[in-house]
C-alpha cells in the first residue's frame, strides 16, 4: 500500500511537470531587465573601464525556474520526505527523477541552449536535473547576450571584473530563466586562516562559521571560515539565489565542478517560493 501511494504521488507530480513553457518566438528587441544583478562591491571599487572584448568569462550558469505548479508539488514532496509517517519519507530523488518532475522539459532546455549559442557562447554542461546550464565565452559575447557592460574594477591592490549595469534577457525567456552566476569575480575571503595546513585546532577566541559555502558564502575547511567581506546587499542577493536554486547546484571552480556536481542523489533543502 505504501509503495502504491508513493508511485501515485510521483505520477501526480509528473503530470503537472511535463509542460512546454517557452511557446513565443525569442525577440531580442523585447527584453526584460533582471533586478539586483550588479554586484554591490562595484560601488566602492574604482571603475577602470570596459574589459577587453576578447577576455574569457566563465564558467557562468543560468539558473532555471520551476513553474508555480512544480513549486507547489516540490513543497508538498519535501514536506512528505521529512514526515516519518509518510510513504515518501527519506525517498530522495536521483537527478533524472528530479528532471522529470521539477525540471524543464527537454524542448525548453533546447530553446535556452540555442539562445545562448546564438550569441557565440559555448555550452559547457547541461544539468541532469534540467535546472541549470553552464556556459562560457568572451566579454563581448556576454555583453551582447545580456545587454550589459563588463568592466574592470580595482579594490585596493586587487583587480576584478563585473557587469556594470543590470542584465536583461528576452522577455520570452522570463518564465524559465531565474538568475545568472559567474558574471563577476568578487569572491568572499576567509577571515580565519592558518600557516599550518595540518593543524586541527583553533586559537582561543576564534569562532569561525563552519557552514559549508556555495554561491557567494565563504567555504569551510577543517578550520572553518566566516562569511568574510559580504555586505548586507550581497548577502541578500546570495540568499535569494540559494532559495531559488535547486539543492544539487554546483560549487565554484573549473569545468570539472560543473560535471562532478551533477552526480548522485539529491538531498533536498527547502527551496524558496519567490523565485
Amino acid at each position: 500500500m505504501r509503495g502504491t501511494r508513493f508511485l501515485f504521488s510521483l505520477l501526480t507530480i509528473s503530470a503537472a511537470a511535463q509542460t512546454v513553457r517557452l511557446t513565443s518566438p525569442i525577440d531580442e528587441s523585447h527584453r526584460l531587465a533582471l533586478q539586483r544583478t550588479v554586484n554591490p562591491r562595484t560601488r566602492s571599487a574604482v571603475d577602470l573601464g570596459p574589459v577587453e572584448p576578447s577576455r574569457k568569462i566563465g564558467p557562468m550558469i543560468v539558473l532555471l525556474k520551476r513553474s508555480p505548479e512544480q513549486q507547489a508539488a516540490i513543497d508538498k514532496l519535501l514536506a512528505s520526505q521529512r514526515d516519518p509517517g509518510s510513504p515518501d519519507f527519506h525517498k530522495w530523488l536521483a537527478p533524472e527523477q528530479y528532471a522529470d518532475q521539477f525540471g524543464l522539459v527537454e524542448d525548453d532546455m533546447s530553446t535556452v541552449r540555442s539562445w545562448i549559442e546564438s550569441h557565440g557562447l559555448t555550452i559547457d554542461h547541461s544539468a541532469r536535473g534540467r535546472n541549470w546550464i553552464g556556459f562560457s565565452g568572451t566579454a563581448a559575447q556576454v555583453e551582447a547576450a545580456l545587454d550589459t557592460q563588463i568592466h574592470k574594477y580595482r579594490t585596493g591592490a586587487e583587480e576584478h571584473f563585473a557587469n556594470s549595469t543590470e542584465i536583461s534577457i528576452p522577455a520570452a525567456l522570463s518564465s524559465v530563466v531565474g538568475a545568472f552566476t559567474g558574471l563577476n569575480d568578487f569572491h568572499t575571503k576567509p577571515r580565519y586562516t592558518t600557516s599550518n595546513p595540518t593543524a586541527h585546532s583553533l586559537a582561543p577566541g576564534d569562532r569561525p562559521d563552519r557552514r559549508v559555502g556555495r554561491w557567494g558564502r565563504s567555504s569551510s575547511d577543517q578550520h572553518g571560515y566566516e562569511r568574510g567581506t559580504e555586505d548586507k546587499d550581497q548577502r541578500r542577493r546570495n540568499l535569494r539565489i540559494r532559495r531559488c536554486a535547486p539543492w544539487s547546484l554546483p560549487r565554484r571552480g573549473g569545468i570539472d565542478w560543473l560535471q562532478n556536481s551533477d552526480q548522485g542523489e539529491s538531498r533536498p533543502s527547502r527551496p524558496g517560493r519567490n523565485c
